[in-house]
This record gives C-alpha cells, sequence and structure tokens, in this order.
C-alpha cells in the first residue's frame, strides 16, 4: 500500500492566492488576492497604490516571504538584470569643450563593467537589484539631458548632484526618475519598460500619499515640483497620446503658484532657487510644446495663469541673478519668447473656432522679426563656440531659430486663413515654401549622434513636417527624426515619425494641428 500512489478526487477551481500571509501588506490590508509579483504586485500596479511588502528580520536575514516570480522576470535571473560583463551597456561620454558639451550613446555587447557601484545603492531602499541598470544610467546618462546641450558644465553637475540627493532621501523622486530611465533605455528588453511602469505606479502612490498625510514632512516644497515634472517627463516619453501629461502639468502649475507665494514670506536656500529657476522653466517648456501631441480638451485656467507668473518669476531672477545659473538651462531662450511661441501656438489651434486676429498675427511676426536679428547677431543667451566660422548655423542658435522659423509659418498659415474663406493649403502664401525651405535646412544641421536634446527638436520638426510638400524634404525629415529615435530613445519621436507619415498618407494637406487629434491616438 504504501508503494501505491493515492488518488484524490481534483479540485473544482484553482487554489486561491492567500490574502494577508504571502502576499503584500497594502493587498492584505485591503483584503485583496495579492499575485505576490516582486517590487510591485497586480493589483498595487492597477490602483496606483504604494506596494508595500515585509522588511528584513532585525538579525539582517532575510524573512520567510516567499515571491512568486512575475512574468516580467520569469527565466530571467538576478544576475542577467545586473551588469554583467554579458550585459547591453550604455556608454555615455559627456566631452566639454569651452561651453559646448556633446553626449554620446553606444551600445555595446560583452563589454567590462562601465558603471562604478554608486553609494547611493548601499542605502537607498528603492534601489532594487533589478533597477540597478536603471540607477546607473540616471547617473551616466539621463540626469545631465534634462539640461541643454550648450548650458555651462558647472550647471550640469548642480542638477546631477541636487537630484541625487533630493531622490536619495525621497523615495516618491527615485521611483519617478528610474522610471524614466527604464522608458528610455537603450536596450531592447521590455524588462525594463515593465520595470519603469512598476517604478512609476509607486513614484505615483508615494506621491499621492505624501499630499494626502497632510502633516509637516522633512520633504523640501521644491522636491515636490520636481517630482511632478519628472513624472510629466515619463508621459511624454510614452509613443502615444497620454493624458497624464495634461494632468501633471495642471499639478505643477498649483505647486508653483503656492512656491511663488511662499517665496515672498520666506528665504529659499540657493541651491533651491535655483532648482526653482530650472522648474519654472521646465514647466515653460512643457506647457508650450505638449500642446499638439497632447490636443487638451478643455484648456487649463490654471496653467494659463501660472504661465505668465513663471515667465515673469524667470526675468526677475535673471535680473537679480539669484541662482547659480548661466541664463537659459532648459529652454535655451529668455523665457519671454517661449511666451510669443505659446501664444502663437493657442492662437492656431483655436483659430477655426475663434477666427484670426490679423492685427495681433502682424504684431506677433515683427516680434519674431526682432528675435530672429537678435539671434543672428549673436545676442544668444550662450556664447559663441570659439571654433565657429560662420560656414554653418551657429549651434548655439540652431534650436532657438528652428522655433522662430515654426513659429512664422503658423503665423503665415493665421494671415492665409483670415484672407480666404477655404480651407488653408499649402500654396496660399508665397512666404510658406521658404520657410519650410529654411526650416528643412536648419533640421539637417541638427546632430543626432552627439545632440542629446531631442524632445527640444519635436514641436518645430511637427510644424515644418505638416507643411511640406516637396518628397525629398519629406524623406530628410524622417531621416533625422528616425535618427533622434535610435540615438535617444525619446519617446515623442518615435511618435512622431508615425504622425508625419500617416498625415502625408492621407493626402489632406490642410495644416490645421488641431485638427490632428486623430492622427495621435
Amino acid at each position: 500500500m504504501d508503494n501505491q500512489k493515492k488518488h484524490y478526487r481534483q479540485p473544482r477551481r484553482r487554489p486561491a492566492h492567500l490574502r494577508t500571509k504571502t502576499g503584500c501588506l497594502t493587498c492584505g490590508k485591503r483584503k485583496k488576492k495579492c499575485d505576490e509579483t516582486p517590487e510591485t504586485c497586480t493589483n498595487c500596479s492597477r490602483g496606483n497604490h504604494t506596494c508595500a511588502w515585509p522588511s528584513e528580520s532585525s538579525c539582517g536575514e532575510p524573512s520567510k516571504l516567499r515571491h512568486v516570480a512575475s512574468p516580467t522576470n520569469q527565466g530571467a535571473t538576478p544576475e542577467e538584470l545586473t551588469l554583467s560583463p554579458c550585459t547591453i551597456e550604455t556608454t555615455f561620454h559627456i566631452e566639454f569643450n569651452g561651453n559646448l558639451r556633446h553626449a554620446r550613446k553606444g551600445m555595446e555587447m560583452a563589454n567590462p563593467c562601465i558603471y562604478t557601484q554608486s553609494p547611493f545603492i548601499s542605502y537607498s531602499p528603492v534601489i532594487s537589484r533589478e533597477s540597478i541598470p536603471l540607477f546607473e544610467f540616471l547617473r551616466a546618462a539621463f540626469l545631465p539631458t534634462l539640461i541643454h546641450p550648450m548650458a555651462h558644465p558647472a550647471t550640469v553637475e548642480f542638477v546631477k548632484q541636487e537630484n541625487l540627493q533630493s531622490a536619495s532621501s525621497t523615495p516618491f523622486l527615485m521611483h519617478a526618475l528610474l522610471a524614466c530611465c527604464g522608458a528610455e533605455f537603450p536596450a531592447e528588453d521590455m524588462r525594463y519598460h515593465r520595470i519603469a511602469e512598476r517604478h512609476y505606479a509607486k513614484a505615483i502612490g508615494g506621491l499621492r500619499e505624501h499630499l494626502d498625510s497632510g502633516t509637516d514632512s522633512t520633504v523640501r516644497p521644491i522636491v515636490l515640483l520636481m517630482a511632478v515634472i519628472v513624472l510629466c517627463i515619463y508621459e511624454r516619453s510614452k509613443p502615444r497620446l497620454s493624458r497624464g501629461v495634461d494632468v501633471h502639468l495642471l499639478g505643477a502649475a498649483q505647486l508653483i503658484q503656492l512656491h511663488l507665494k511662499q517665496e515672498k514670506t520666506c528665504v529659499l536656500s540657493k541651491s533651491d532657487t535655483t532648482m526653482l529657476h530650472l522648474m519654472l522653466e521646465a514647466f515653460i517648456f512643457h506647457a508650450t510644446t505638449s500642446i499638439p501631441f497632447q490636443q487638451p480638451f478643455v484648456q487649463s485656467a490654471v496653467i494659463d495663469s501660472t504661465f505668465p507668473l513663471a515667465e515673469r518669476a524667470l526675468e526677475e531672477s535673471s535680473h537679480r541673478s539669484e541662482t547659480c545659473l548661466y541664463v537659459s538651462s532648459i529652454i535655451a531662450v529668455r523665457p519671454k519668447l517661449f511666451g510669443y511661441i505659446r501664444e502663437i501656438v493657442l492662437m492656431h489651434q483655436k483659430h477655426s473656432v475663434e477666427g484670426v486676429d490679423i492685427l495681433r498675427c502682424y504684431e506677433l511676426e515683427r516680434i519674431l522679426d526682432y528675435w530672429d536679428g537678435a539671434l543672428i547677431m549673436n545676442r544668444t543667451p550662450f556664447p559663441r563656440s570659439p571654433s565657429y566660422h560662420g560656414a554653418r548655423p551657429d549651434p548655439f542658435s540652431l534650436g532657438p531659430r528652428l522655433y522662430i522659423l515654426a513659429s512664422r509659418i503658423l503665423l503665415r498659415h493665421l494671415i492665409s486663413f483670415s484672407s480666404s474663406s477655404t480651407s488653408i493649403t499649402i500654396h496660399t502664401d508665397t512666404h510658406i515654401p521658404s520657410l519650410v525651405s529654411n526650416g528643412i535646412f536648419l533640421i539637417t544641421q541638427l546632430q543626432p549622434s552627439t545632440d542629446y536634446y531631442a524632445e527640444y527638436y519635436c514641436w518645430p520638426i511637427l510644424v515644418v513636417g505638416i507643411s511640406t510638400v516637396d518628397r525629398l524634404d519629406r524623406e530628410c525629415l524622417l531621416s533625422q527624426v528616425m535618427a533622434f529615435w535610435k540615438a535617444t530613445r525619446n519617446g515623442t519621436m518615435r511618435r512622431l515619425v508615425d504622425i508625419l507619415t500617416r498625415y502625408w498618407g492621407d493626402g489632406h494637406m490642410s495644416v490645421n494641428v488641431s485638427d490632428m487629434e486623430v492622427f495621435l491616438d
């Protein structure tokens, strides 16, 4: 009998997951079945809850908690997720040549570890073993890309150290940064995208928990704004329409209003003042360039009212020289110019409903002519490179000139619309082909292999792209966009490929960005 197998009736259903004994603490508290996925279980990820797990025992030994392998990590050992010699490595070299800084990324196989172990890993509870590659990518590659390539090296280093120090003591900020790194990690491996999604869910949960607590905290107010801006960057990195961008911009606008009120009653440290300056620039950039890509259903009055406040605060800060920055380190121009650009974008978006203020269009054209002349006369925010001899467009003014040119294209379309009751066509205004030709030339001067600031160029490329009818020009644009995508893994650049190809293939060349929502889904 002992050697014979006993036969039992098959169970009628699968055994239920244990609710509280081996799952995460959050599911146990909520009395939900936990699937025990490491780091973040499915329930917490779906509901944007903070996924808390039992800590290690006091004697230093791991607890007896049994982790069930998740689908994202099946077949992958911890060693495969760390930086081993066989892991795909990212080389990132930063070269300083005066004020010119190039960033280059390359993919190498079977290369010895190029990263040095960071001291932050040893005591940050956020950085798990599978997140170590993302953290090293954060230090070596991602943080410098938050600043314009032409910014002063001291500014780049300050931003890097300030983010690392703040993130090491603020888990939700670290989660947000790691989420961005997972979204742009230069490896064809979906594991990192799934890890990024879990970090994003934890960042949202941690930030929401902090805001809902309503108690005094050691978290500095500027860190909250930093986290929200980083979350906005993550949402913009998605190669599809994401309403999270609008949500985070609204949250950033509310925090900025609180900051500017508190700044009048209390004195900020120099580092906090500098970070506030940078966050105001980041808000202005995203509030302007995200409009055609996100197509907000309802224009936010909070964002609209915050934009001029941020613009004015930046101008005053620059005049008082209260920060350690070298002029504009994110938008590369005075914030006033971005204010005009945003006005033009909104006018173009609403012109089919509200009509066109033709006098304002001509006034804005004169303003843009002044700014364009100022750039040509070398009155740019960044000094001219010593090696520049005028044979090619000045790399320091290339981005701002593209923004001015794209804005002038939109203005010419508005002027043409006001003088004709028919739909706008490319050939309505004789100025437009010349502007488009100049735009194509400037875009071809961009260097995707060395210029990591891909998100900065997406909006002007979009405007030039939907305005060109020449096949060779279109192929040239797509070539540059794909080169940026391969070099930087920027989600908006990848999305731009789909937007332009579908727009050109539709055959309807009415240049109305507000009608492009069908192409953004």
